[in-house]
């Protein structure tokens, strides 16, 4: 009897020491499932929204005195980097300075407008993609004396 007293807690070691291998080997297996939820995800343009620059005054010819200033966030709401923005004018004459720029490390993207020789309304558009695009206002005042 007391050779079986003797080997019980060798067997009991034995026994946990496995267990504990086995539940080892069971999470190292669970660490590497293709399972995995906390991948990134990717981001895309969701949001196209007008920062600064709207509604300026100029005279023909005349250059606005602030860049008109959009941004873009992705679907979390994050500013998105690296993204195109296309840039043309609606109605009106004139120059931009870019048909197109790319958006910063905050999400924005500028563009610098000079009004054509006739006054009037001008609009400036910035588009993203298949987003809604924005629209810039400049009141263009004619410079010609009567």
């Amino acid at each position: 009897m007391s050779s079986i007293t003797l080997r019980a807690p060798q067997v009991r070691r034995r026994i946990l020491a496995s267990v504990a291998a086995l539940f080892v080997a069971a999470a190292g297996m669970a660490a590497c499932s293709d399972d995995d939820t906390t991948a990134p995800q990717t981001r895309t343009p969701s949001t196209l929204a007008i920062m600064s620059g709207n509604d300026q005054s100029t005279t023909a010819n005349g250059t606005v005195t602030s860049p008109f200033v959009v941004q873009v966030l992705d679907q979390f709401a994050a500013p998105l980097p690296g993204v195109t923005v296309a840039w043309a004018i609606s109605t009106g004459t004139g120059v931009l300075s870019a048909a197109s720029s790319q958006t910063d490390s905050e999400g924005k993207a500028s563009v610098n407008f000079t009004a054509g020789s006739t006054g009037g309304t001008d609009t400036i558009s910035a588009t993203v993609g298949t987003l809604t695009p924005v629209t810039f206002n400049v009141t263009v005042s004619d410079n010609t004396i009567s």
